[in-house]
């Protein structure tokens, strides 16, 4: 009789737990967030914190970190095989070649709806210029987030070490070279130099010091007409000039030397490379290879017939395949905001996206205001696109242009004929890159 009394409750009770946990199910919601960077701790550790602070006001919300390719390509292919899939990602990282993969594949949606119906949204906060890479027509892909921006990294205990006085910041391509002439010398008395005045790795691969000398893979001529320009004077006397400085004058590290010596980046630890380039946040990172500890004293790219300037931004994109669109926003607000930004960016070494934090946060030690002008806002749309190569048309153009000045370096041939060789490349995908560029900024024909 007893257990004919218990039974009906027993059951009553196990009823009213299942249904519990199917509302706890139902409640909680879950995002995926893609980067290819979460295997680096400083930049794991960022996004968890912001993941934290973001679940503390909405408890019922799992947020999952995951990698699907560390490189540009593995990353890609990760992010379309996972959508193909239908396996859930809510937001992925992007930065130049991937945003552009993703926007041409339809993987991206469309923020600017999200973003005007959130008044919260403090969109005038940001540089104007870090939008211009995100907008394709009327539509806004993405959010930025963190700022590239390189120029010249100056060792001042290598220039003291040679009797050689700092630079400033308007000096000019012979005197750059002078100082790298003074600083290269044989210091182990083996009759080979083991002090560089340059190294050779991001002169070349960047490509954007190029523009220095008015050259680039296309150009806007005088008439306000994209067209090829990998071929032209400016082109083949930049990478000439650079080649004469590796091969000839011994001044920039070559890759056998880079190789010799335990890579780039040992060489600028040890002191055995005076100047290099980096990114401006690089002045931040504690551990990274351009040690704030190194004290290195940042320099403008010395002027040839112009003055380079590059910024990119690498920020993060919601799928248009996502079930949780509006979370998804609610969390990128969260993470793009000036706390979150402060605490995240700032404290793990990087220059984000946002005025606001950067004016409080002294970023740019040793520098005068109107330099960090120069920096931060003499950038505009056109400039981010016709001064970094990954931006310039579809990515086997940044395939070739590389393929191209390894051949370069190794001497294989001159670097005219080499040029050559891919202007084929190049000029069959302007018309893409004019297609894009007219959609991106809404331009008439041949602009």
């Amino acid at each position: 009789m007893f257990i004919k009394r218990v039974a009906p409750v027993l059951l009553a009770i196990m009823l009213l737990m299942c249904l519990a946990v199917q509302a706890s199910a139902a409640a909680t919601q879950k995002l995926v967030i893609a980067h290819w960077h979460f295997g680096r701790p400083e930049v794991k550790n960022m996004m968890q914190a912001a993941i934290d602070s973001f679940v503390a006001k909405y408890p019922d919300v799992e947020i999952e970190m995951i990698t699907p390719g560390t490189s540009n390509a593995s990353f890609i292919e990760g992010v379309k095989v996972r959508l193909a899939g239908g396996v859930q990602l809510d937001i992925v990282g992007v930065d130049i070649p991937k945003r552009q993969s993703f926007v041409r594949s339809g993987l991206l949606l469309d923020l600017e709806p999200l973003m005007k119906l959130d008044s919260t949204f403090e969109r005038h906060m940001f540089y104007p210029w870090v939008w211009d890479g995100y907008r394709v027509g009327n539509g806004l892909y993405g959010i930025p987030d963190v700022i590239n921006h390189r120029q010249v990294f100056v060792r001042g205990q290598v220039l003291n070490e040679a009797g050689i006085a700092m630079p400033g910041n308007d000096w000019t391509w012979d005197e750059f070279v002078s100082i790298a002439r003074k600083v290269t010398r044989d210091t182990s008395g083996d009759g080979k130099n083991d002090v560089f005045g340059m190294e050779g790795y991001r002169l070349w691969w960047d490509f954007w010091p190029v523009f220095a000398w008015g050259g680039g893979l296309y150009k806007v001529n005088a008439a306000g007409q994209v067209e090829l320009a990998i071929t032209s004077p400016e082109t083949i006397e930049a990478f000439e000039t650079f080649a004469a400085l590796e091969s000839q004058a011994g001044i920039v590290t070559s890759p056998a030397v880079e190789r010799a010596y335990g890579g780039r980046v040992n060489m600028i630890k040890t002191g055995q490379i005076a100047m290099y380039i980096g990114d401006v946040y690089g002045l931040l990172q504690e551990e990274s290879e351009f040690s704030a500890t190194l004290e290195p004293t940042l320099r403008l790219f010395p002027k040839v017939k112009t003055q380079p300037v590059v910024g990119f931004t690498n920020g993060w994109a919601i799928t248009s395949q996502t079930p949780n669109k509006e979370l998804a926003w609610k969390f990128l607000n969260h993470l793009t905001s000036r706390a979150v930004m402060m605490e995240g960016r700032v404290k793990y070494g990087s220059i984000g996206a946002r005025m606001d934090v950067n004016s409080q946060a002294n970023l740019f030690p040793g520098l005068d205001r109107s330099l960090v002008q120069q920096i931060m806002f003499g950038l505009s749309r056109m400039d981010i696109d016709l001064h970094a190569h990954q931006g310039q048309g579809p990515w086997d153009n940044v395939t070739a242009v590389t393929n191209a000045t390894d051949r370069m370096r190794a001497q294989e041939a001159p670097v005219r004929t080499i040029l050559e060789s891919i202007e084929p490349v190049l000029k069959s995908n302007l018309q893409e890159y004019l297609q894009e560029m007219a959609a991106r900024y809404q331009l008439g024909p041949g602009r």
